[in-house]
């Protein structure tokens, strides 16, 4: 909830950094002598604040407001609180991305504020969208907003988490500010059928299945959508029923479920490297990992199979595969590196190596590759993000040995089956890949791994 004071004070940046609470002498006066029972709460309930905000545009505006005070603040005035409403708006979504992300992906809240946060002088009203003038972010905010819609906080948050810009940048730190659903939504069966031969070289089989859930997906999911606004969120469980009806796929609700966010990571995944930007992050599935419970883990998969044979075989499929899935994940790095500059990708490789390897600490290494400060490792670095890919690449290569293994009958059992691989997903790796840690004998498997590949790269 807002607080009253939001009205009339103003977050503004530091030139030194940070940012600053400024208090607006005119827009206080004037909100407290139109709204003196509002003025004094530390927290406004959602309706006063809706209420507020409706008679502010409608002053701003210089139209027929809804019932109010019989004398009108001056529309400067109006203009003036709305402004500073929306700085603290800015400032709640930056923070929160901040928290979210910023330790794990190597920035910090003033990388985010500078791009949206840019609002300085309150005398000067906005100038129009004509005019060849400076025009602040909260300008398009204000000038966009339609308070019989919905309410400013919604609106401002929205834009500032669509701001191009911004995007951008978040992009550059692997985060894909869409949903699985949106993504889902905007791609025809046709542009994933290209996309998965193409970027992922899957099986004819696999890419026509897809395609036959994504326009079963389209069918239910957008006619249902239709005329909504706002954030996509998960099908529900009468939902994904009707999607496997209409797919025809013999899986179950759960599975579909699954299936779909496996083809939403491929769209990310694949618009992400299209950029030369490694695998990352969605913004609005925090929520869903729960939703799809891993099936398989290393111990009972080692305590079910029925002979010693088998047993060897499959763990030295691991070992290959996991080669392979950590090769590629840092050739996908250096190659995004590389092209940024020759030294970059050259810092990257003694990084990583006194990271994984030698357990340095971030200022050892800040000082081996001539880095200034520990943040900027953890930025060349992106140690999360690579993980993040290692586990990605390896359930490919697992899903895909294991399934021609079992149709040569060169691997007979009966745990490691087709439903079996569809519930496998990337929570199952966790336990084998792991971030590399000084004297932690749980990841020592993966870590001699890792470094063996290192050695060699």
């Amino acid at each position: 909830m807002a607080s009253p004071s939001w009205y009339w004070t103003l977050i503004q940046l530091k030139p030194s950094g940070g940012y600053a609470t400024q208090a607006i002498a005119a827009a206080r006066l004037g909100f407290q002598q139109q709204f003196p029972d509002l003025a004094s709460p530390t927290r406004l309930e959602s309706g006063d604040d809706k209420l507020i905000q409706r008679q502010l545009m409608g002053w701003l505006e210089d139209v027929a407001a809804p019932p109010g005070p019989e004398t009108k603040p001056e529309p400067s005035q109006a203009e003036q609180c709305l402004r500073c409403y929306i700085s603290h708006q800015i400032l709640q979504v930056c923070i929160d991305l901040q928290a979210k992300f910023g330790q794990d992906h190597g920035f910090a809240l003033n990388d985010l504020l500078g791009f949206v946060l840019n609002d300085v002088d309150l005398t000067q009203p906005f100038p129009t969208a004509k005019e060849d003038a400076y025009r602040p972010f909260a300008a398009e905010i204000l000038t966009t907003f339609k308070p019989q819609v919905g309410s400013l906080s919604t609106w401002a948050s929205m834009l500032t988490r669509q701001h191009p810009e911004l995007n951008d940048f978040l992009l550059e730190h692997g985060i894909l500010q869409q949903s699985s659903w949106a993504l889902l939504n905007e791609k025809s069966p046709d542009d994933l059928r290209r996309i998965l031969a193409d970027t992922y070289n899957l099986p004819g089989f696999e890419i026509e299945q897809a395609c036959q859930l994504l326009g079963s997906y389209h069918a239910v999911y957008r006619r249902d959508r239709r005329g909504s606004r706002g954030k996509c969120k998960p099908p529900t469980e009468p939902q994904l029923a009707e999607i496997q009806r209409r797919s025809g796929l013999a899986l179950t609700p759960a599975a579909v479920l699954a299936k779909l966010v496996e083809l939403a990571d491929y769209l990310r995944q694949q618009r992400l490297l299209s950029k030369g930007v490694l695998p990352a992050s969605s913004i609005d599935d925090e929520a869903l990992g729960p939703a799809i419970e891993a099936q398989v883990s290393q111990a009972d998969m080692a305590g079910t199979l029925g002979d010693r044979d088998s047993t060897q075989q499959l763990y030295d499929l691991v070992n290959t595969c996991l080669d392979q899935a950590i090769n590629t994940a840092i050739d996908q790095r250096l190659t995004y590196l590389q092209k940024q500059s020759a030294d970059k990708a050259k810092a990257y490789r003694l990084a990583l190596k006194l990271y994984c390897c030698e357990q340095r600490t971030m200022a050892e290494i800040a000082a081996a590759v001539g880095l200034e400060a520990q943040y900027q490792v953890t930025r060349l670095l992106k140690i999360d993000d690579l993980l993040a890919n290692i586990r990605r690449q390896l359930l490919q290569q697992l899903q895909t040995n294991l399934l021609a293994l079992m149709q040569t009958e060169q691997l007979s059992h009966g745990y490691v089956g087709a439903d079996r691989l569809q519930t496998l997903d990337e929570t199952c790796l966790a336990a084998i890949v792991e971030k590399p840690r000084a004297n932690a004998a749980g990841n020592e498997f993966f870590s001699q791994r890792l470094c063996s590949v290192i050695q060699r790269i």
